[in-house]
C-alpha cells in the first residue's frame, strides 16, 4: 500500500508548478517582457549609418519608406529610454499582438495596442519588433525608435558628428581615443538602466539613459526627498560631483521631481560619443 503513494508529494509538487507556470506566461508583465524581447535582423555582418538632427533635445532621423509607392520618408524619434511606438498610419498593416498595460514616468498605466511589425534602416531590416501604437506624437513626428528595437545590434551615437552607426559586432564602429565602460541594467523596456554617484552620496540612484530627453540628470521623488543629505545647497540645483563609472564630472545642472524614475538625458549625453552593446549589458562614453 505505502508503494502506491510513494510519488504522490512528486506529482502534485509537479502539478503545483505547472500550473503555477502557466499562470506567470498568462500575467501581463511576463507577456510585455516576452513582447519586449522579439526581434532580429536580417544580416550577420554588416555596419551601416545614418545622420540626425537636433530638435528640442531629441535625436530625430529620416527613414526613407522603399517599399511605398511614393517616395516618402519617415521621422522618428531616437530614444534608448522608451520602447519603440510607431503612428496609427504605420501600424495599418501590422499584426496586433494585444493591449498591455504601460507605466509613464510618474507611475502611472495606461493601456498599449501593441503589435508584430518590422523597420528597414538603411539597408537593415529590423524584423518581428514589438511596436506600441502612439496616439500623441510631437508636430512632424511618426514615431519612436525604441530600446527594444535597438538591442538586437550595437550602436554608437557621435552626437559632436550628429551621426549614428549601427553594426552586428563593435569592432566594426570607429574607435573613440578614450572610452569609459559602464555596465548597465536591461529594465522590461529593454531601457538601459546606470547607477549614478553624485556628490559622493552613499546611496546611488539607478537612472535611466535617455538619448533624447531634454535634461541632464533628473532625480525621481525618492531622491529629491533627499536633497540637503546630498549635499545640494539649499540655494542650487548643481551636483558638484557626478561620476558614472570611471567618467567624473563636475557641476552638472539637476532636476528635482515629483516622478517615479530618474534619467541621464542628452543635455549630459550630447557631449560624448556613446556606444551601446545590449549583449553584453555594456555602454561606452568616448571622449
Amino acid at each position: 500500500m505505502k508503494d502506491k503513494y510513494i510519488y504522490l508529494p512528486l506529482l502534485l509538487a509537479f502539478a503545483v508548478g505547472i500550473f503555477l507556470f502557466s499562470l506567470r506566461n498568462q500575467s501581463p508583465s511576463y507577456r510585455l517582457h516576452s513582447l519586449m524581447k522579439k526581434g532580429a535582423v536580417d544580416k550577420q555582418q554588416f555596419i551601416d549609418s545614418i545622420e540626425f538632427v537636433m530638435e528640442n533635445g531629441a535625436i530625430v532621423v529620416e527613414i526613407k519608406n522603399e517599399k511605398a509607392n511614393f517616395a516618402k520618408n519617415y521621422r522618428f524619434i531616437f530614444e534608448t529610454g522608451s520602447p519603440t511606438y510607431f503612428s496609427k498610419e504605420l501600424l495599418l498593416e501590422a499584426a496586433l499582438v494585444e493591449k498591455l498595460e504601460v507605466q509613464n514616468n510618474n507611475g502611472q498605466s495606461k493601456a498599449v495596442s501593441f503589435f508584430l511589425t518590422h523597420l528597414q534602416i538603411r539597408d537593415i531590416n529590423f524584423g518581428s519588433v514589438g511596436v506600441g501604437e502612439l496616439q500623441t506624437l510631437p508636430p512632424n513626428i511618426d514615431g519612436i525608435i525604441g530600446a527594444n528595437l535597438m538591442q538586437h545590434c550595437l550602436w554608437q551615437i557621435d552626437y559632436p558628428k550628429r551621426k549614428i552607426y549601427f553594426a552586428s559586432h563593435q569592432d566594426f564602429l570607429p574607435k573613440q581615443p578614450k572610452m569609459h565602460q559602464v555596465s548597465f541594467i536591461r529594465n522590461i523596456y529593454r531601457i538601459p538602466c546606470i547607477y549614478l554617484t553624485i556628490n559622493n552620496f552613499p546611496r546611488r540612484p539607478m537612472a535611466w539613459v535617455s538619448t533624447s530627453k531634454k535634461t541632464t540628470v533628473l532625480l525621481d521623488q525618492q531622491f529629491s526627498n533627499l536633497r540637503y543629505a546630498m549635499a545640494f545647497p539649499q540655494d542650487s540645483a548643481t551636483a558638484e560631483r557626478l561620476a558614472i563609472g570611471t567618467l567624473e564630472v563636475q557641476k552638472i545642472p539637476t532636476t528635482f521631481s515629483l516622478g517615479q524614475q530618474c534619467y541621464l538625458g542628452s543635455e549630459f549625453l550630447k557631449n560624448y560619443v556613446l556606444t551601446f552593446d545590449w549583449s553584453s549589458r555594456k555602454m561606452y562614453i568616448g571622449q
